[in-house]
């Protein structure tokens, strides 16, 4: 839903800008165009959606080497949001990529799905074994 938000929020800011919200350039790094980052935006937030789905209704089968990747995968991806986030607010803060606290937190945001995910693999393949 966190994901969700911003991906709505930030297409809010595109059409109807508003105070309620940052500005725009401060959702994106700028390192693509927003079409583009919109569309990938898309794409993850279905996939995100078909896992849901299918966990929820029973039909994912946890496996235990994919829950391993998926946990290694969503470490090394939260550990990359959380040095560029830090690195931003301590020395870094004068480069554009650094300065983007929004989609650090974001890239947070999405790191804690694939943790998530990797649990449900790892642990649920542990209980059925």
């Amino acid at each position: 839903m966190l994901f969700f938000g911003r991906v709505a929020a930030q297409c809010v800011q595109w059409l109807w800008p508003t105070q309620l919200l940052p500005e725009f350039a401060a959702w994106q790094s700028g390192l693509l165009p927003y079409w583009l980052l919109l569309a990938s935006q898309i794409v993850i937030l279905s996939l995100i959606l078909h896992q849901i789905v299918r966990i929820w209704t029973g039909r994912a089968t946890p496996k235990r080497r994919l829950g391993v990747v998926l946990l290694a995968l969503g470490g090394v991806y939260m550990a990359g949001a959380a040095l560029r986030l830090a690195a931003g607010v301590a020395n870094l803060f004068e480069l554009p990529f650094f300065q983007a606290k929004l989609p650090s937190l974001f890239h947070m945001v999405l790191a804690a799905v694939v943790l998530v995910l990797g649990d449900f693999h790892f642990r649920g393949a542990a209980r059925k074994g």
